[in-house]
Parts: structure tokens; sequence; C-alpha cells
């Protein structure tokens, strides 16, 4: 399977936005403790004590964040913010969509860190305002009116033409109305917002770009008043064809209008015990090339950080760098020799009786394989070596992917040219855990930007 042609396109850099969706109960660190106490460790692991290796069974994430070190100071969390912004933009992310969840304190101080820490990079970064349409604080107008109004001055906010961009979560589900039947939505509550809200109260225009959970079902009551559309998307590759299809269709009727496409990596959720199918790196690889046939789309990364729902593409014990690393080539369609790996750390079922794991009714078949993504120069051979298994095959220059079935082991994969070898590149994940130990999210490496051995060896606890 060829993802695109590298060479061809070599030095030609996308033009479109690529904005990260950033959901702040997950930063770098919760607390500010040494990585082997720290939240994350007492979330996944029974008593947060490195000796004790085996999972909660009531944990509520499978992944963590790279271990950084503590923090001295009481200005941690922007420092802590400052480095993951200036570690997005090297990938060539344009800004954070920042997922407004709550109107309050905690959420105003969280804000009020982050426009520090872009200020203090200087890097141009971006802020998409998403307020949180699931969360109970934003059925109020004058509330998301007074959000908006209340950093609108900060030059970070995402404006088009001078209008600042609010692109709410789940925009059908609310606000709604109390009717005798029930709760009915409001068509008028967004138009007023807009258009009348928002400007009487501080003179600002808004460039409306809602985001659905549906949008073919929902968006023609909103396209008469909105500059743009957005879906959450799909969590399985089956499924990208078909929200393409929908994109594509919006854009013929409206070619004005912004498509914000959305592009995940997985989605495995500990806490509910459902995944997706991903097909490795096959969803997040198949989003990328959907997106290249929207022409004047922006890319939602979905998600920066959301290790509840395993979807975070920020580096991380079982993922590195492997999903920044496949979208600075995508983005910059580079011809730099390079290896990306992609696999469980077990095997799965579409239902596990003993843990009550289950895959997603409409996702694909569980997959038990192990994914390559190769992007060379030239004409190569890979070779996938795992226990006494050896796997060989021939990659033409580009982007292409290759998969073979799963095995107990560490899988160590190489490339050859006629002049030697070209790239060795081991899998930090060990394939065979059992019972309760087993996770439902994928592992990922990449050659180029591998975890440094330090981190790596920190990590472990995380992948073995």
């Amino acid at each position: 399977m060829i993802l695109f042609s590298c060479v061809a396109a070599q030095g030609a850099i996308h033009g479109k936005k690529i904005y990260a969706h950033y959901f702040p109960p997950y930063p770098l660190s919760v607390d500010n403790r040494e990585y082997r106490y720290d939240w994350y460790t007492e979330q996944r692991f029974i008593g947060g004590d490195e000796k004790k290796n085996h999972k909660r069974p009531d944990g509520v994430i499978e992944d963590r964040p790279l271990p950084i070190e503590i923090r001295d100071g009481s200005s941690w969390k922007v420092d802590n913010l400052a480095a993951e912004i200036a570690l997005a933009r090297s990938f060539g992310i344009d800004g954070f969509v920042v997922d407004i969840m709550g109107d309050d304190e905690i959420f105003h101080g969280f804000f009020k860190d982050l426009l520090e820490a872009v200020d203090r990079n200087n890097l141009g970064f971006e802020i998409v305002l998403m307020p949180d349409m699931e969360s109970k604080w934003s059925l109020d107008r004058k509330r998301i009116a007074n959000l908006v109004c209340r950093y609108a001055n900060h030059a970070a906010i995402t404006r088009v033409n001078g209008r600042i961009v609010l692109s709410p979560y789940n925009a059908e589900s609310s606000p709604m109305k109390k009717d005798i039947d029930g709760y009915l939505i409001d068509d008028d509550w967004w138009r007023s917002l807009i258009l009348k809200d928002i400007p009487d109260l501080c003179r600002e225009r808004v460039f409306f770009l809602p985001l659905f959970q549906g949008l073919s079902k929902y968006f023609s009551r909103y396209e008469d008043f909105s500059d743009g559309f957005a879906d959450w998307g799909m969590r399985d590759p089956a499924g990208v064809d078909y929200l393409l299809a929908s994109y594509l269709e919006i854009s013929k009727k409206y070619p004005d209008k912004v498509p914000f496409f959305p592009v995940s990596p997985q989605d495995s959720r500990p806490k509910d015990k459902i995944y997706w199918e991903a097909g490795g790196g096959q969803l997040f690889l198949s989003s990328f090339a959907a997106a290249d046939q929207i022409s004047n789309s922006w890319i939602h990364l979905i998600t920066w950080n959301d290790y509840g729902e395993n979807t975070q593409i920020a580096p991380s014990c079982k993922t590195g760098y492997a999903f920044l690393s496949y979208l600075k080539a995508w983005k910059l369609k580079t011809s730099s020799d390079e290896l990306i790996y992609f696999h469980r750390p077990n095997f799965v079922s579409d239902y596990d009786e003993k843990t009550g794991w289950r895959k997603m009714v409409l996702s694909s078949t569980a997959s038990n394989a192990i994914g390559v993504f190769l992007n060379v120069e030239e004409k190569s051979t890979l070779v996938v070596e795992i226990n006494t298994s050896r796997y060989y095959f021939s990659s033409t220059p580009g982007g292409n992917y290759f998969s073979i079935p799963m095995q107990t082991g560490n899988p160590n994969f190489k490339v050859f040219r006629d002049t030697g070898p070209v790239i060795s590149l081991a899998s930090s994940c060990r394939i065979g855990r059992e019972g309760f130990d087993r996770d439902y999210g994928y592992c990922a490496g990449s050659s180029l930007n591998p975890i440094p051995p330090v981190i790596q060896s920190l990590c472990a606890q995380w992948t073995n």
C-alpha cells in the first residue's frame, strides 16, 4: 500500500492549517512529582509503586507522557505548557484547539498559564476556542459570550479575516429547551449567540466552525450561518472514506466554507473497556490521505493528549514520537529514510470474557498484526524479525505500508539497500501480556525520532 510519493514531492509543504486538540486534564505533569509516584503512575498501577508491576483493574489510562524532571519554582505549569507548545510547533502544528470543559477558576487558571506559555515561546502559536457542549455551563449563551470576549484581545486566539474562530464540540447536542415531550434543540440559540450576543457584548465578529458527531445528519441546520464545518471523526479506517464523502459533498456545495477534517491515531478506553480497531497505523495514515483530497481543509488532530481515550499523538511511553514523526513527513513531504512500526503489546479479540473489554460494534474485526510504515528515498528491502521468524518486503521509493502476523516476543526492524544497512530499530514494546495486564492501545515507534534510551528505560514499566 503506497501512502504518498515523498521523492516526487520533495520540498513541497502543505499550506493546510494543523491544530491539535488539547485536553486540559492530561498535561505533561499533573502534580510535579517524580514519575514513579506521580498521578499517571497511580492511575495505572496497583499502589503506584514501580515494584508492583500490574495494572489496576479500575485504571483509566494505558499510556502516559514521557517522564520529565521535577521543575523548581511556582511556574512549573507554565514551563511544561511552554515545552509542549515548542514541541508541537517543531513538528508542524500551528496551534491547539482547547477543549473548554468549564467556566470556573480551574479552567481560567489553566488558560491563563497557557496564554503565558504561548507568549513566552513567541512562535506564532494559535489557540482555537472549543466550548464543550456536553458540559452544563455551556448551556448559558451569556457565559460563552463572556468567555469569548474575555480572551478576544490576546494575539494567540485564532482569527480568520479579523473574526474570532469559535468551534464548539458537539454543537448538535446542546443548547436545549425543555418541552412537554422532552428536550428539543433550539434553532435560534446559536444564531443569536454568533450574530447578536457576542457582537453586542464586545463588538467582536465570530468565525463559526461547529463540530458535530454526525456531520451529514446535523449540518444542514447550521449551514446558513456557519463559516466552516467539522466532525469528531471515525476511529476505524473503514469509516474514513464515508466521512470523506460527506466533506466533499458539503465542500462542493459551499466551496467558501472551511472544512476542519479530523485525524486520529486510535481509540481505546480503559474506563469503559471499549476500543475501535485502528488497524495499526492505517487509521492515522488513511485520514491524512483523505485530507489531501480536500483542497482548502484544516486538519484537526484528535488528540494531542487525551490519555483517557488513548487518542494522544504527543510523545508517550508506548507510542513515542511515531505519530508526530509521520505528521511531519506528511506535511513537509520529506524524503528522509524512516520506519514507523505499530503493534499491540498483546493479542486481542472482539470480546474478552475475562476482562470485559469489547470492540465497538461498527468497528472492523480485531487485528493481531504488526504494521510498518516505511518511507525511503530509494528502492529498499525491509526485514522484520521476531523470535525465529523473518519476513522480507521490497519497498519502492516513497511511503509504503506493510503488515505481518503478530507473535510473542520483541520485533526488530531492519532496512537494507545495495549499499548496505539503512535503518535498524527494535520495538520498545514486548508482545505477550496476559490477563488483566493486557492493553488494547497500540505501541508505536519511529527510527527518525526515537525515544532517548534513558527515557525509554524509565518507560519500561509501561511497555513490558
